[in-house]
Order: structure tokens, then sequence, then C-alpha cells
């Protein structure tokens, strides 16, 4: 139920989205859950998961649902191509409504053939035990579709990484990835399938900083890096958290991909240590960085902390940025509206590479013509 609808000219993201869960409410999807990601679904478990798909109780005023993501239309206003907002409205729809009703654009034919690309890559080497959910990474060599390298990963990872290529966008004349010669920093670089990647991209003259300081994601890291030798001496892992400040004491809980921090012990169960954490800034000064070119982070909702760390690199550097945007449903409004307020001259892009909430990426390209405005 719709007990309103915002008009166009007060907000047109709420427009545009009210347009689209009225749409969606007349479906029942039975073909739209990832059990190869999330497993079996459990109705208790994605009630309150910000992965899972979040159900309407039969009856609810969805206008009070929609309403809460008002803010949002920010970003919307903000992104730079109609591609780019229409799918933040499809992701808003399917917080609002969840899987049996939304349909994500990443939900077709190509999605699962991607996946099976990326698993008939397969070296048949042993793989890789981890403790993380009782994992064994497969070996894939990776050079049939254009990368010189082998990893460690998941089929789902590679994927993501290589196949889709999930870090870059290149839409219409819109160009933002790690170039030759770049400077990169990879902040959540876990199991290291991007940070080899982006070495890859980068060329010999090239460099990438891996900020990943988990330690069973960083041992496999660092495997990945020793499998491929043209490629490591570009790539240096920095074991520490990225934070706004540097030596702050956090605490850490080790989920393998989705390890997070926290400020205080008792944030989450079963916290497995505590590291000091090192901002953007600090590292670009203590290791002589001339310039930062392209920064990718996925730190499980520590991004707009480690962007207000980098501020000085921001404003000096003016890198190319793709920047996760879904672990907490604040980032949609908070990282946007940071970054604008730097005036710093960027363009704004979105893309999505799943079919659920997670792994949505905004990209940040600074534009040639000029040095301010947003």
């Amino acid at each position: 139920m719709i007990s309103s609808a915002p008009t166009p000219e007060a907000n047109p993201f709420l427009a545009a989205l009210t347009i689209e869960v009225q749409r969606c409410l007349q479906l029942r999807l039975d073909d739209n859950y990832d059990t190869s990601q999330l497993g079996a679904y459990d109705e208790a478990r994605h009630r309150t998961d910000l992965v899972g798909p979040r159900r309407p109780e039969p009856g609810a005023d969805l206008s009070v649902a929609i309403q809460r993501l008002a803010d949002v239309g920010e970003l919307y206003l903000m992104l730079g191509d109609e591609r780019s907002r229409s799918l933040l409205v499809s992701l808003c729809a399917y917080r609002v409504l969840g899987f049996t009703h939304v349909k994500l654009p990443r939900n077709e034919p190509g999605y699962w053939s991607d996946i099976d690309r990326a698993a008939a890559l397969d070296t048949g080497l042993p793989g890789l035990p981890i403790r993380y959910a009782g994992l064994t990474l497969r070996c894939f060599a990776l050079s049939s579709i254009g990368y010189d390298m082998r990893v460690f990963a998941t089929p789902q990872g590679v994927a993501c990484a290589c196949i889709q290529k999930q870090y870059e966008y290149l839409v219409g004349g819109v160009r933002c990835k790690a170039e030759p010669g770049d400077v990169v920093i990879d902040a959540g670089a876990c199991w290291g399938e991007t940070s080899v990647y982006f070495a890859h991209e980068v060329g010999p003259v090239g460099k990438v900083y891996a900020f990943e300081f988990i330690p069973g994601n960083t041992a496999v890291l660092r495997r990945n890096v020793e499998e491929n030798p043209r490629l490591a001496a570009r790539v240096e892992v920095i074991e520490a958290p990225l934070w706004s400040r540097s030596n702050e004491r956090v605490f850490f809980v080790d989920w393998g991909p989705g390890s997070r921090v926290s400020m205080e012990p008792t944030a989450y169960r079963n916290t497995t240590g505590e590291r000091r954490t090192l901002s953007i800034d600090d590292l670009v000064s203590g290791h002589q960085v001339g310039r930062v070119d392209f920064i990718k982070m996925d730190i499980e909702g520590a991004e707009l902390d480690a962007l207000q760390g980098g501020e000085r690199t921001l404003r000096a550097s003016r890198p190319k940025l793709a920047i996760s945007l879904y672990h907490k449903p604040t980032d949609f409004v908070d990282i946007p509206r940071y970054l604008r307020s730097l005036n710093l001259g960027y363009d704004y892009y979105l893309e999505h590479h799943t079919i659920y909430q997670n792994e949505t990426v905004l990209f940040c390209v600074p534009r040639t013509s000029d040095t301010t405005g947003t």
C-alpha cells in the first residue's frame, strides 16, 4: 500500500521510486534469490540481515519506507547519466520490497554465464583451504580472458573482478579504471584478486598499495601475489585498517570478505583482535607517494572514515574513485555528500554487480576541464 506519492517537482527521486515500487508490487518473482552466494533462504535471518531481502509486512504503508529514503535524492541529482539514476531507483526499490518483487539489472543470463565462464578457468591444481566458512579457494588461470595471471579465489570473485570488471566504468564516453602507470590504493584487498588485477592494469611502472590486515585474508593475498612473480613487485601489502586518523586502536572480527572493525571490543561477538589504523594521507606522506591516481574501497562500512583520512590526497591528486556504497543504508547519503562537499570537480556514476544488495560501486571521475564544482 502506498498512501501518497510525491510529485516530480517536489522530489524527482521519490517520485521515480514511488512509481517503481508501485510497478514492482504487482510482481511475484521466484527466480531472484542467489543461493550460491547467500545460502538457503531463512525468513527470520533475512528480515534483519542487511544483505538479505526485506519483504514488507502485509498491508504495510510503504509510503513510510519510501519517505525514509528521501535524502538519497541528493545522490540521484548528482549522478551523471540516466543509467545510473535508474539503477539507484531499482536498488532502493529492492530495499523497500525485497527479492520477491524487485529484480535488479544483473539478474539476466549473462550474470550466470559469467560465473560459469570463470569456473571453467579452474586449473585443477590443489585448492587453498581457508578458515572462513570452511571454503577451499580454487586456482584459476586467467590468460584466456586477457589476464596473464592466476589466482586462488571463488568463481564468483573471478567473475566479478575480471569478467564483469567490477572496478571499471566504461559507458559512453566515460572512462574510470586503473590505467598504465597509475598509482592505485586497493582498500579492502581481501584475498588479492583485485590487487593482482590492478597490478596487471597499471603495468611495469605502476604501483598498487593493497590494504588488508585480517590475518586469514592477508595470507591468501600474499599467496596470490607470490603466484604472479611478474606482477609481485608492483604490489605492496599494507597490513593496517584505513581510518580517518592514524594510530587509532580498532577491534576487528574475522569474517573473511565481510570482516569489520569497531572502536569498541564488544561491538561484535567473538572479536578476533585489534590493530592500529593508518590514514591515506599518512600513507602518502610516509611512503613518499608522489600522487595517487585511483582509489578502490570495499572496507565493510569504513569507507567514509577512510575517505576523510585522505582529504589532503583527494585535494592534491583528484584520483579516480570506485567506492563501495552498500554496507550501510546511510552510505548512499553520507559518502556522496562528503565527496560533493570537497568541491573537487567530480562526475558521479553508479554500477552494481550482484542480483541482491551487495556490490554497489560509486564511480567518481575527475573532470579535465576544471578543478571545481560538483
